[in-house]
């Protein structure tokens, strides 16, 4: 888990997608787009990149500040780490070699295990207090009652528990291992030493995952040493459940429920706030799955609105992201689905769509701080809109813009001096909604209320509707316009959902307004 300058390199490779599709046993014995680099060796196979950006995390860059310091660190380590092993049968020689060493589990003399995990230490790299003189330090025990807390909690609300590593850390428990990653500027990481994938098409793996030595306020001033420890193995271990169901997911889906997991579980730290200056509360104009950037964490914001939407709750944790990891689950004989495919079919079982709900979330984050449960404790930043106008009696105007999918941009039309009666006609111009179009209006009354709407488009992604303008009861309108596509050409290299390309990007989108009095 980075710090929010940490950024995620560029997502690896048509190579790793392949793997997706359930080639992987082949990629991993070396086939694919890595023999096809043979013949050009000023260019680095997809196997030697993975090694390259692995090799980063561990360079020495200091911990920074995790409300946005210093300067940029490595990749996040888990995805980075996963990625890895995934293309590391590609690799020969020193590569090969310098990749199982980074893929390896960390040496450790000690270990500690509950029923469910084992946490793996060396007395030299971890404080020697024992306050209980139970014969473990006091900091080893923080960790197993947290993970192992952390690990229940999971369970009791209905995931699926981390894979048996078949005796790897000497017996079938998922294995923690502390270490002083905190000078690498990572708080923790979780990993696989699975040879390979049960079969083609299934790639649930065990996991064994590394917590830092101490969390020292040094190395990680933000928040205490005890709720970084909280968070980090809430996060963390919330990853290797993902594992469980699908090691290849998308990663902007791993990371940004896994943010959401760590405040679930502990509601308190409320950590994953900072991840909000980079998310679509902040910039609506990046897609939601992006994986090229520190979005891909505030994405955490999506979980929220969904679950606040959908607060059934199973074990004390909402039950509609457990269903989605179910749909997107690879065991078995049903489908694989990749992230956005997963939360189209949940939200299509309850009666609604993907494109209505992100409609409405796209709306919904102008008044941010209102519309979620801790918007205004945690003052959570709201969507700017992308047009502001006054207007009065008669006067009109026409916006145009482009929308990439998965995006959304709202335009306010204020009352300016309208008469008492007047109205707002709105005439919307989208793409046909085929390929992702859909509208919300907006009335912000001047008692505070926010009156949201759905519009309904025709086939051609056309509406005309009226509503209250006078400035007697409104203060102004806000006309969201969204790009809800959902339609990629798969396993083409990008940074976007299935690492595909999107089919519905640089969309001309526009409204007509028009002020109307009595």
């Amino acid at each position: 888990m980075p710090s929010p300058r940490q950024h995620r390199a560029t997502r690896l490779t048509a190579a790793l997608s392949a793997v997706a599709l359930g080639l992987g046993l082949a990629l991993v014995a070396g086939a694919g787009p890595a023999a096809q680099a043979a013949d050009r060796p000023d260019v680095p196979t997809p196997a030697q990149q993975a090694l390259a950006r692995a090799q980063a995390l561990f360079d020495g860059t200091p911990a920074t500040d995790r409300s946005g310091g210093a300067a940029s660190g490595p990749a996040d380590a888990t995805l980075a780490l996963r990625d890895l092993w995934a293309l590391r049968g590609q690799l020969t020689g020193a590569d090969r070699a310098a990749a199982d060493a980074l893929l390896a589990r960390p040496a450790a003399k000690r270990k500690a295990c509950t029923p469910r995990i084992c946490v793996h230490w060396t007395p030299s790299e971890v404080s020697k207090k024992d306050g209980d003189k139970n014969g473990r330090p006091d900091y080893v025990d923080k960790v197993i009652g947290n993970v192992d807390g952390v690990h229940r909690h999971y369970v009791k609300a209905g995931y699926r528990a981390p894979k048996s590593d078949h005796g790897r850390g000497g017996n079938n428990k998922t294995d923690i291992y502390l270490r002083d990653v905190g000078q690498f500027g990572l708080y923790g990481y979780c990993d696989s030493d699975a040879k390979y994938f049960p079969s083609p098409s299934n790639h649930s793996v065990w996991a064994f995952c590394v917590l830092d030595n101490d969390y020292k306020s040094s190395q990680f001033p933000q928040n205490t040493p005890l709720e970084n420890l909280q968070v980090t193995a809430a996060h963390e271990y919330y990853h290797a459940v993902q594992f469980a169901y699908d090691f290849l997911e998308d990663d902007w889906f791993m990371e940004a429920s896994a943010a959401w997991a760590e405040d679930e579980v502990y509601d308190a730290v409320n950590d994953n706030k900072q991840y909000l200056a980079s998310s679509p509360l902040t910039q609506p104009d990046i897609p939601l799955d992006s994986a090229a950037d520190i979005e891909v964490y505030g994405g955490w914001i999506w979980f929220r609105y969904l679950t606040e939407k959908n607060p059934s709750l199973k074990g004390g944790m909402p039950v509609l992201l457990l269903r989605i990891w179910q749909a997107a689950d690879s065991v078995g004989s049903g489908t694989d689905r990749y992230g956005v495919q997963a939360i189209q079919k949940v939200l299509n079982g309850k009666g609604s769509s993907l494109r209505d709900e992100f409609a409405r979330f796209s709306a919904a984050n102008l008044f941010a701080q209102t519309a979620y449960d801790e918007g205004t404790a945690q003052a959570y930043p709201e969507v700017t809109p992308d047009f502001n106008a006054g207007l009065s009696d008669g006067q009109a105007s026409s916006p145009s813009g482009t929308l990439d999918h998965l995006t959304a941009a709202t335009l306010r039309f204020r009352t300016q001096g309208t008469t008492s009666g007047a109205t707002l006609a709105v005439s919307i111009n989208l793409p046909d909604t085929t390929r992702g179009s859909a509208a919300v209006v907006t009335v912000n009354g001047n008692d505070g209320s926010h009156t949201p709407e759905l519009v309904a488009l025709d086939a051609n992604g056309n509406a005309d509707t009226e509503v209250a303008f006078g400035d007697d009861v409104v203060t102004s309108v806000d006309v969201t316009l969204v790009n809800a596509s959902t339609r990629f050409r798969c396993n083409q290299g990008t940074n976007f959902s299935c690492n595909g390309t999107p089919q519905d990007d640089g969309l001309t989108s526009s409204a007509s307004v028009e002020v109307l009095v009595p």
